[in-house]
C-alpha cells in the first residue's frame, strides 16, 4: 500500500478534486477513523501497524465534510505552484504518488477502502494549509 503520508500539495490537490468529483467524502465526517495514525489506516500515513478496522462515524454529514473539502481544496490550490506542479495533474486522474516512485490508481479500488483513502488524502491535504 502506498503511504499517503509522502503525498505532495500537488497531488493531493489533484486526489482531493477526484474525491470531491466522485463523491468519495461524503458518507461519513471527515474526523472519521482514518484521520488516525493508527490502525490498518495509519499504516498508509506511516504510523503503527496493521489493526482491525474501527467502525466509521455513525453521525452523516454529507453536506459539512464537502463543504470543508471544498473549502480545503480552495486553500491549496490558491498556494503558489501547486496547480502547476506534475502531481497536481496525476491526482487529478485518481492516482496517489507516493514518495518511492510507485503509484495507486483509486479507480482500482473499491468500497469503504477507496472512501478511507479519500479521507486520508483530506488530513494530508489540510496539513500543507
Amino acid at each position: 500500500m502506498p503511504q499517503v503520508g509522502s503525498v505532495g500539495a500537488g497531488n493531493a490537490a489533484g486526489l482531493l478534486g477526484y474525491c470531491l468529483k466522485n463523491n468519495l467524502l461524503g458518507a461519513t465526517g471527515a474526523s472519521g477513523a482514518a484521520s488516525s495514525g493508527d490502525g490498518l489506516f495509519g499504516g498508509l500515513l506511516g504510523g503503527a501497524a496493521a489493526a482491525p478496522v474501527p467502525t466509521p462515524s455513525a453521525t452523516p454529514a454529507p453536506a459539512a465534510s464537502a463543504n470543508s473539502a471544498r473549502a480545503i481544496l480552495e486553500r491549496l490550490l490558491s498556494r503558489p505552484g501547486v496547480q502547476q506542479s506534475p502531481g497536481y495533474k496525476t491526482g487529478a486522474a485518481g492516482q496517489v504518488q507516493t514518495g518511492n516512485g510507485r503509484t495507486l490508481g483509486l479507480d482500482g479500488v473499491r468500497g469503504q477502502l477507496r472512501t478511507q483513502m479519500c479521507k486520508l488524502v483530506l488530513n494530508r491535504a489540510k496539513s500543507f494549509l
